[in-house]
């Protein structure tokens, strides 16, 4: 839970640091945290 919340924080302070990310960019870093929040909800999450 923590880990998630971590991910997402950072995330949003990588999208309102960069203000207007490119599509490409901003395409990753929601795969990024689909990702992450898969894999921490996962089965062989802790």
């Amino acid at each position: 839970r923590f880990l998630i919340n971590g991910l997402d924080g950072l995330c949003m302070s990588l999208v309102i640091e960069g203000a207007k990310p490119d599509a490409g960019t901003r395409r990753a870093l929601d795969q990024l945290l689909a990702a992450a929040v898969a894999l921490a909800s996962g089965p062989d999450a802790p």
